[in-house]
């Protein structure tokens, strides 16, 4: 599964209880390794000129 943002975007996360939402979550934020595979969070940035 892969998944991109770019922008000011908002996402969503919805689904009956138990569906494992809250562990996708704290795997996005890296509060829980994955059982296998692996997950990668990129967040690049701007530099504004002022």
């Amino acid at each position: 599964m892969s998944f991109a943002m770019v922008g000011p975007e908002r996402v969503a996360v919805t689904g009956p209880n138990g569906l494992g939402k809250t562990t996708l979550l704290k795997l996005l934020a890296d509060e829980l390794a994955p059982l296998a595979g692996y997950v990668f969070v990129f967040v690049g940035h701007a530099i504004l000129d002022p």
